[in-house]
């Protein structure tokens, strides 16, 4: 139930990334949130005194269950979501990302062309030691299993 004086009804526009239920008769807040928040646990009850703290990690579905049809957002595009993951995590994984070890080095050596310099050469050792990389066969299966959910989705 919302306050008297608070809005009735609220439609967002996208799924949300946190968020807040406070349910005031039992005192309790129920906090999810899709990203790390170090140390959330730990001073919510320091300013919520004698509140009961409920963590739903990232299930924005439980706070839209509770408020029923006063708070809706619109269904979760699974689809969309797997093809937006398995971009990223690509770029990621695969070091082709700006901010990784081997994007830096390109970046570097954008930057030393722009200059008019040599283009530096940058080898596969120049990153050997940036982390743990899928092999092909283990990307192929990754790359199997979104083709599988996304072909189930679209099925159902």
């Amino acid at each position: 139930m919302l306050p008297t004086d608070g809005q009735r009804s609220l439609r967002l526009g996208i799924v949300p990334e946190s968020g807040v239920h406070v349910d005031v008769p039992e005192k309790t807040l129920g906090i999810w949130v899709t990203s790390p928040v170090p140390g959330l646990l730990r001073w919510l009850p320091r300013l919520w005194p004698g509140w009961r703290i409920e963590f739903w990690e990232d299930r924005y579905e439980e706070q839209l269950r509770r408020c029923g049809s006063h708070v809706t957002a619109p269904a979760l595009d699974l689809l969309s979501g797997i093809d937006e993951a398995r971009s990223w995590l690509k770029k990621r994984v695969l070091q082709s990302c700006e901010d990784s070890p081997a994007g830096r080095i390109q970046s570097l050596a954008a930057l030393i062309a722009a200059e008019g310099l040599p283009r530096p050469e940058v080898g596969p050792e120049a990153v050997r030691d940036s982390g743990e990389r899928p092999s092909s066969a283990e990307w192929q299966s990754f790359e199997r299993a979104c083709a599988l959910v996304r072909a189930t989705r679209k099925a159902a």
